[in-house]
């Protein structure tokens, strides 16, 4: 472990937390919590304070590896050419779980049994960019919009080819995602085409609501089915989920930005 102060240990348990907003909402909303301790750290003005926790030996400093992250980032331009020993072991194993045939790019879920899903595609998608496989990126998101049989990605993709439910959460993660990529390689271009047009469904969908999936309640949040969630309630079919709104809000200021950087580009071009 590695923190520039020291920790004061004094556990201590606080019994029956209740999370009034999230019991309104109709989210599990009571438990137990836990602290061991605290940490203490005096900081300096313009100052990096970091904090590593690994289990085992010899925990890296969160500086470095923050630094290292961000140089090849920037700096990235093909798969092998990594900035620490970390990300060059994440690297080689990468090629494993990407998967492609004449049509479709995608990210497996996970070995051995787990197929192609969307919502950890588009989480994933983060890490491709990084190690500078764009084109990869590219495909990945074009090749979940074709699969798409209304304004919602399906949630997963068997063995068979065959596309899922339609799943509200992993479009809105789409979002994220095709703001990395942009981030990391500028190519607002193509993002003026099917993506666009595919984002503009979502929020259109979101908005109007769809049966059994989603709706926009009176307090402008966004609720969705909650059978459909591992920890959703039994008492309610559907929720207003923290993660839900969070990924709208970051969907509808990615489809800001989108729009702005058209209008700017029109401009530029009517001049």
């Amino acid at each position: 472990m590695h923190f520039p102060g020291e920790f004061s240990p004094g556990p201590r348990w606080y019994s029956n937390v209740r999370y009034r907003d999230d019991r309104r909402r109709g989210h599990f909303h009571e438990e137990d919590v836990f602290s061991p301790g605290f940490f203490r750290c005096h900081l300096k003005p313009s100052k990096l304070a970091s904090f590593t926790a690994v289990i085992g030996e010899g925990a890296p400093r969160a500086s470095r590896l923050v630094a290292a992250a961000q140089k090849h980032a920037w700096e990235a331009r093909f798969a092998g050419r990594v900035a620490s020993p970390l990300a060059e072991r994440l690297a080689e194993g990468f090629a494993d779980f990407v998967v492609a045939d004449d049509k479709h790019t995608g990210i497996l879920r996970g070995l051995p049994w787990h197929n192609e899903w969307s919502r950890n595609a588009m989480m994933a998608l983060g890490g491709l960019v990084t190690l500078g496989e764009h084109e990869t990126a590219r495909r990945v998101l074009e090749s979940w919009v074709e699969r798409a049989e209304g304004p919602l990605l399906p949630r997963f993709v068997d063995d068979r080819g065959r596309s899922g439910p339609a799943d509200v959460e992993a479009s809105l993660w789409l979002f994220e995602a095709a703001e990395i990529y942009l981030a990391h390689t500028n190519n607002f271009e193509w993002a003026g085409g099917r993506i666009r047009q595919f984002m503009d469904g979502v929020i259109a969908a979101v908005v109007e609501g769809i049966e059994g999936l989603c709706r926009m309640g009176d307090d402008g949040l966004v609720y969705t089915a909650g059978d459909i969630r591992t920890l959703s309630p039994r008492e309610s079919r559907e929720c207003a989920f923290t993660e839900i709104q969070a990924l709208w809000f970051n969907a509808l200021k990615v489809a800001e930005g989108l729009a702005s950087v058209s209008y700017t580009h029109l401009r530029a071009h009517e001049t």
